[in-house]
């Protein structure tokens, strides 16, 4: 039996029932709290030898500094044939560097969940402009405001990175240092609080639970969200309400996969590695599709895209066709050891200027000086 530690989220909680379910013998799943996963993943990888057997890793964020400094082993090929099924931009994200360290289990990415009686139908890919035309249609305080905003420290840089690319930003790292542009930064940033105004008071402390709650219990009339909270949501609708879901213009994504510890003795990653391709199969796929709503097979979209309506509202699984264009269209950050930086830096930024400390100006300019060291 292995040991799977993982942060607590839809995806691995579909992971842990289905072991729970029927492979209790080959894996025992633990769902730690995201609070302090981050330092304990480290330690553990350290371990001269690890007392777990595989990690949860988001793809691009985290595995490029941890592959460099020589944490997590490298996946073998060989033996992954069923890798040839994963949706290609999520395969991706599971390399550095040519090698493959992650099999993907979920993703989260961008989508706007909106209710469907409150705002109107957007067009494809809205953009900043159309966001906030959504939210206005659906302001309605203090009842319902027209959005909320995922803006805890721990998430608001992901919350205003599509407003930076949407603004025509873009994010370099040639082996160093990522950079922004300053002045794309400031309208980014600009327009992200323009979306802030039409808030509830108390969006700055929002992440996954409360941007869920905020919709399900009809206190807004559209946010953006993961496509990993997807299932949740949308089986929760207000009395009376619908959501529908579309991909932003500029969407994020990261895949999110188990790692194997490089300080495992190699006949040890090799039966751990073995174990895990027991576990991921298509029947484990459609449980997070299920749970969660970002399954990583291109056949379970397929198969789910034409399975019978549940109800009148269309298909069983209303976001998917929103899911799958995110995932074809969604732009990665820089896969580079030296990300941290920018995120600490633009992150306090942020935080800055939504609580009023600082102009969208000033903050920006902070951020920058702070990268450059």
């Amino acid at each position: 039996m292995i040991r799977i530690l993982a942060p607590d989220d839809p995806g691995v909680r579909a992971l842990k029932g289905y072991v729970d379910a029927g492979r209790r013998g080959l894996a025992d799943v633990e769902v730690a709290d995201w609070d302090g996963y981050r330092d304990r993943l480290e330690r553990l990888l350290a371990e001269p030898t690890p007392s777990v057997d595989a990690v949860a890793v988001p793809g691009h964020v985290w595995l490029p500094e941890l592959a460099e400094a020589g944490l997590l082993a490298v996946l073998e090929e060989a033996a992954a044939p069923e890798r040839r099924g994963v949706v290609p931009s999520l395969d991706v994200d599971c390399r550095y560097r040519g090698r493959t360290y992650l099999m993907p289990l979920f993703s989260d990415g961008h989508l706007v969940v909106m209710r469907a009686d409150l705002v109107p139908a957007p067009g494809a890919a809205p953009g900043p402009e159309e966001l906030l035309e959504l939210a206005r249609a659906g302001h309605d305080p203090p009842g319902i405001y027209g959005t909320a905003l995922k803006a805890s420290p721990s998430e608001i840089f992901l919350d205003w990175l599509p407003h930076y690319w949407m603004a025509g930003g873009r994010i370099e790292a040639d082996d160093g240092v990522p950079g922004l542009d300053a002045g794309t930064a400031t309208r980014a940033l600009e327009s992200y609080l323009a979306l802030a105004q039409l808030a509830p008071p108390d969006t700055a402390d929002y992440g996954n639970e409360e941007i869920a709650a905020a919709l399900c219990e009809g206190r807004v009339a559209m946010a953006v969200t993961w496509g990993g909270q997807a299932a949740a949501i949308f089986a929760r609708p207000p009395a009376g309400g619908r959501f529908v879901a579309v991909a932003p213009r500029v969407p994020w994504n990261a895949a999110w996969g188990l790692a194997v510890p490089a300080r495992h003795d190699p006949a040890r990653r090799r039966a751990v590695q073995a174990t895990l391709h027991e576990l991921m199969t298509p029947a484990l796929d459609e449980r997070v599709l299920a749970e969660a709503g970002s399954p990583v097979l291109s056949a379970t979209y397929e198969a789910a895209s034409g399975a019978p309506p549940d109800g009148p509202e269309g298909g069983r699984y209303p976001w998917l066709e929103a899911q799958r264009d995110m995932l074809a269209r969604a732009r990665p950050l820089p896969a580079t050891p030296h990300l941290d930086v920018l995120l600490a830096a633009v992150t306090d930024a942020l935080i800055s200027a939504l609580r009023g400390e600082a102009s969208p100006v000033e903050a920006i300019a902070a951020a920058c000086r702070r990268m450059l060291g």
